[in-house]
């Protein structure tokens, strides 16, 4: 039991900054990117909020020029 915890904390560990850079820079609420710590689902659900929502993209000052 505590393997397969431990095994999700790491992931989870390793997914979460990446998915916190996502979700800030779509516009959405970063702490969304938490749902990857929910056992077995959590990945899949946050892939699905990335996949539905609407994203909010600005330019920023490299991209106009």
């Amino acid at each position: 039991m505590g393997n397969i915890f431990t095994q999700t904390l790491v992931m989870a560990a390793l997914l979460l900054l990446p998915l916190w850079k996502i979700y800030s820079r779509a516009g959405l609420n970063p702490y969304l990117s938490l749902t990857v710590l929910i056992p077995g689902f959590g990945f899949f659900i946050a892939c699905i909020i990335l996949a539905v929502s609407k994203w909010n993209l600005t330019q920023t000052q490299d991209e106009v020029s």
